[in-house]
Formats: structure tokens, sequence, C-alpha cells
């Protein structure tokens, strides 16, 4: 179980490891959720709420801490439950090739991608397991200049849900 807890949080760290940095444009602004967004403002953790969270990927958490540097990582919990940890990373300045460059550190880090048709511009997931058990998913999609990136134990179905009513929420 320590070896899981310590995997969850490796991989719930992705978006900070992999992409922090990448929005390195923005103005720390917040966005006005459900009017839109300018481009380039940062989109807040209000944006995505744990009720939200919760209803989507069917994983019970009640805390979220936000960490803003370069981009806008969200992270969420329901005590230490390593399997209610979820990861919501939002940059808010990407295009085709940073989002190339987040699919290469995935697949260095992590193994194959998948594509994920029908979300945004362009999307794709990868899944790590342990003992023939799925212990994360991680679903990066870009639509314009925003990409968000999912990653917690639910499936990506629930993950694509997920980014689809944030798509919606934060579109301009």
């Amino acid at each position: 179980m320590k070896r899981m807890r310590m995997m969850l949080a490796v991989l719930c760290a992705v978006g900070s490891i992999g992409l922090t940095g990448c929005g390195a444009g923005s103005t720390g602004a917040p966005a006005a959720v459900g009017t839109g967004r300018a481009p380039g403002a940062a989109v807040r953790c209000a944006a995505a709420p744990p009720s939200l969270i919760s209803a989507d990927l069917s994983v019970p958490v009640t805390a979220v801490q936000e960490t803003v540097s370069g981009s806008t990582l969200c992270q969420y919990t329901k005590g230490s439950d390593p399997a209610s940890a979820v990861s919501v990373d939002f940059v808010t300045t990407a295009d085709a090739s940073e989002f190339g460059v987040a699919r290469t550190s995935i697949i260095k880090q992590f193994g194959p991608v998948t594509d994920v048709a029908g979300l945004g511009d362009e999307a794709f997931a990868s899944t790590t397991t342990y003992g023939g058990r799925t212990l994360t998913n991680e679903l990066l999609a870009r639509k314009g200049s925003l990409q968000i990136q999912v990653g917690s134990a639910a499936t990506v179905d629930q993950e694509k849900m997920l980014i689809t009513h944030l798509f919606g929420v934060l579109s301009q």
C-alpha cells in the first residue's frame, strides 16, 4: 500500500513536473467562471470545485490545494486516502508545439499514450498499472490555448467528461 501511495503521489504531480512553466506568460488573474476568460489569464481551482470533481469522476474529494506557477495545479484529496487523489492542471498559453512536448514527456516518463478523439483540438491518455490493476489515468487535452490535464484513478471516459465540462465553463 505504501508503494501504491508513492506511485499515486508521483503520478498526481505529473502536471507540476512535466508541464510547469509551459504557461509562463500567465497573468495570474482569476478567470471569470462561466463567462469565458481572457487569453492567457490564469484559471483558478474555483473553476473546478471538489463537487464537480466528485460528480464527474465518481471519486469523493473534499479539499483542494492550489499551486499557481506558470500553470495552475489543483490537487484534490479526501483525507489521506490515496485512491481519492486527483490532480487537474490548467495551462492557458498552450499551443500545438507545447502540447507535443507534454506528450513526449509523458511517453518518456510513463510509456505509451493513446489518442482520444472528440475532445478539444487534440487529446491523449496514459494509463499506469501495477500488478494488473490501474493505478491512474492521465488525460491531457488542448482546446485553443487552454490545456487541461487530469490525473486520477477514474476511467478515461470519466476524465473526458470532466474536461468536457471544464472546456464548456472556460470557453471564450
